[in-house]
């Protein structure tokens, strides 16, 4: 059977600029509205969420680069948090452990909860070819209040990437790893993906594929 979750939500956006740096500050409530549903959804009549559930949910994330550096480094930080005092249906549940949120795993499996937070940091160096960045990063995030029966709190990784723009394309390729997992979470030790994009497509190529085209070379 299909979810019914409608919701109402409500955001507050900010966007400040100073010197070099950008910082972007966001922050929202949601509140579900179970009356305009006309089907109970299989969760909602086991009793696994609440129907009027509340959440509330923020980001923080900046560009900054320094003088000492010159204009080739920039460091983007990423802080992005969810809270809710009522149990969540799956899809308004917050998950680590995608490309999305803390980087390094090969995203078959994630954590999920009712509140956590993940905080992502890129290290971007400007190539002197035009329209492509090297980049590092450093992921962290955790769940909190996690129930009994999940696998564990904690997510860490860390990925290093090329991406630009080739013509009228965009393009991201990467190799991440995990840092930090619980001991039954299982993702590959080394990932790698080929993102690209143009107009209106976009395809992902992981790990699987890019292992099956080495073999065949």
């Amino acid at each position: 059977m299909r979810k019914q979750n409608p919701s109402w939500e409500f955001t507050l956006n900010h966007q400040h600029y100073f010197n070099k740096k950008i910082v972007d500050a966001s922050i929202g409530i949601q509140r579900s509205l179970p009356w305009l549903s006309s089907t109970a959804t299989p969760e909602e009549q086991a009793g696994l969420y609440s129907p009027l559930s509340r959440i509330v949910h923020g980001n923080l994330q900046a560009m900054m680069k320094f003088d000492a550096t010159g204009d080739k480094f920039t460091w983007a930080p990423r802080l992005s948090a969810q809270f809710s005092p009522d149990k969540l249906a799956s899809d308004n549940k917050f998950n680590i452990g995608s490309r999305w949120s803390v980087r390094g795993f090969d995203g078959e499996n994630s954590l999920s909860g009712n509140q956590g937070w993940y905080w992502r940091n890129d290290f971007i160096w400007d190539l002197a070819t035009d329209e492509r960045q090297f980049y590092l990063g450093a992921d962290i995030g955790r769940l909190i209040g996690a129930d009994l029966y999940q696998k564990g709190k904690v997510l860490s990784g860390a990925v290093s990437g090329l991406r630009g723009q080739l013509w009228s394309t965009q393009y991201d390729l990467f190799i991440s790893t995990p840092l930090s997992k619980p001991d039954k979470f299982h993702s590959d030790a080394l990932n790698m993906a080929f993102h690209y994009s143009g107009g209106i497509n976009s395809h992902i190529i992981d790990s699987s594929y890019l292992h099956y085209l080495l073999i065949i070379i």
